[in-house]
């Protein structure tokens, strides 16, 4: 085995990593998800960029073979090396290639998303042909289409059923690959973020039968609530047949910082990798202009601290198994378990003792002294460590509880009662809601209330008390779209604790509360001016005396 040093800890370190603390299991009871990189080789790139490929110890990669350029003339192909030389060389170098496939060409259906059956049939003679070239031991699967539950996803004539034209679609792929190339995955349903609502369409419609696997794109502010829409796709799916296995074909976020990536992969590589998720590919191998500090290396070609959590997550973190997430007693707490015998582990701030080994790891595979407090940094524990947890000092959290008890969310109108809002699921990411309100929505990290100043539709969180004891509360709001204000509300068993105007930023700080068990704490925005009012939200509630950070720091 070659081991590579992930950073500037050195190469003795490294090793010690790969070869000591993370042993690859002798016999895996499965085989771990496969995590990948985006490539943009259709669009220009040079093929020396596999070596970064390479470098990063990506198994596979996701690109494009147009079929604009790849049939400029009806019935005639331009496969030629020069136009696939890219993933010939990359499955030559053992890797394999997953291909997104924009349905759209302008010999066909002048240009429009192939919405005829002799276009769509085309379409899949043209798939058909690709591997044809490469083989199937190279392609492992088409995507069909990108983010398609965006307008600019599918083209249509006006009047047309997107749902159905794109069932017919993935029939007509289908129909032309399978029966020769059985093993080639047709992925249908693409969506950027989980568009739960739009892929049961789908499935309603029948695409399940003719697809192999979902694509989702499940961009997001914190990964740590992911599985709460995977489990609902998952459902949606089941409520039409049977749920196809699940490849997440983009992951990642557009980092203000470089520094930010590495915690954000190593967490939405255990969620995916610990739920279910066969394959997915980190966005991007490299920065593209317009989306900086979302790829590994920088356009000139630097390596960018993504890098280093890329190659830790494929050289230890996945190895010999996909890692099991264990219990802690709360959802607050993110523990897995790695195949290897180690763990990966954060979350809320909670009291850990660490024996069995001498030094940690961050999310870049940095040596870091055993920490004695879990923080949102996850930290990698070899094999042989074993840990003790203590107790938090957080007794409740909007984000990482969303969805779950001891949090509910309502609207309200004027001098009605407040009602309850249900998970609704749509072309987007699902949110709490109700029909006949939009735009008010409530998702972990967002809400959004509806009406106006004059006749306002309040969005409530609700947080109801499961024990009886004194507790510091820490809230944090921030504008997204003002439209004249966000009036907040908070209030104690419909008595008014705290009432402001958010602006820019609302910390409520260290409010001391004596709460009963069952008593209600609602936090109601609603617009002070304009039509409509969005905020960012994170609340939590601590034990009395407990000494937090301000809140607004972490949300």
């Amino acid at each position: 085995m070659i081991v590579r040093p992930f950073s500037t800890c050195g190469t003795r370190a490294a090793v010690y990593l790969l070869a000591t603390v993370f042993p690859i299991a002798a016999s895996p009871t499965h085989a771990a998800m496969s995590l990948g990189v985006s490539t943009h080789f259709d669009q220009g790139w040079q093929t020396a960029l596999l070596g970064k490929v390479a470098d990063a110890h990506a198994p596979s990669i996701r690109d494009s073979i147009s079929w604009s350029k790849g049939e400029p003339v009806a019935g005639h192909y331009d496969l030629t090396d020069s136009r696939i030389n890219f993933a010939k060389q990359a499955c030559a170098d053992g890797r394999t290639v997953m291909l997104v496939i924009d349905p759209r060409n302008p010999v066909y259906d002048g240009g429009d998303t192939a919405y005829t059956p002799a276009s769509q049939a085309a379409f899949g003679q043209y798939l058909r042909a690709i591997v044809d070239k490469l083989g199937s031991r190279c392609v492992i699967g088409f995507e069909i289409g990108n983010e398609i539950n965006a307008d600019a996803g599918m083209k249509l004539p006006s009047g047309m059923n997107r749902v159905k034209t794109y069932v017919s679609l993935l029939r007509a792929v289908y129909a032309a690959v399978k029966p020769q190339y059985p093993t080639v995955a047709i992925v249908g349903g693409s969506t950027n973020v989980i568009g739960t609502g739009f892929i049961e369409q789908l499935a309603a419609a029948g695409a399940l039968s003719v697809m192999d696997a979902v694509a989702i794109h499940p961009y997001r502010d914190y990964p740590e609530t992911v599985d709460v829409e995977l489990e609902r796709l998952r459902a949606a799916m089941a409520r039409h047949g049977s749920a196809k296995p699940i490849w997440a074909t983009e992951i990642g976020n557009y980092f203000k910082e470089p520094e930010l990536a590495p915690a954000v992969l190593i967490k939405m590589t255990m969620l995916l990798a610990a739920g279910g998720i066969q394959k997915s590919y980190w966005y991007d191998l490299v920065d593209e202009p317009a989306f900086a500090n979302m790829g590994l290396y920088e356009l000139k070609g630097a390596a960018k601290p993504a890098l280093d959590a890329f190659r830790l997550a494929q050289d230890a973190l996945l190895k010999g198994g996909d890692p099991v997430r264990v219990d802690p007693g709360d959802r607050r707490t993110f523990i897995f378990k790695l195949a290897s015998g180690g763990f990966v582990m954060w979350g809320d701030p909670r009291p850990v003792t660490i024996t069995g080994v001498k030094a940690a790891y961050d999310s870049r595979g940095h040596v870091i002294a055993l920490p004695t407090m879990l923080s949102a940094e996850p930290v990698v524990l070899p094999a042989g460590a074993h840990y003790a947890l203590g107790e938090s000092d957080i007794l409740a959290d909007s984000l990482f509880e969303f969805g779950r008890r001891p949090w509910s969310y309502l609207a309200q109108s004027g001098a009605a009662a407040p009602s309850p809002l249900s998970m609704k699921d749509w072309q987007w990411t699902s949110f709490y809601g109700a029909d006949g309100l939009n735009p008010l929505q409530v998702n972990d990290s967002w809400l959004s209330a509806a009406g106006s100043a004059q006749n306002p539709v309040e969005a409530i969180v609700r947080y109801t008390a499961e024990t009886s004891q004194p507790v510091v509360l820490s809230a944090c709001f921030t504008r997204k779209k003002a439209d004249g204000g966000v009036a907040l509300k908070i209030r104690q068993d419909q008595k008014i604790i705290y009432q402001g105007t958010l602006v820019d930023e609302l910390q409520v700080d260290r409010l001391r509360l004596n709460l009963h068990k069952g008593d209600v704490l609602d936090f109601e925005i609603a617009p002070a001016g304009g039509n409509s009012s969005i905020a960012k939200y994170r609340i939590q509630f601590h034990k009395a005396g407990a000494s937090q950070p301000p809140i607004c720091l972490q949300a």
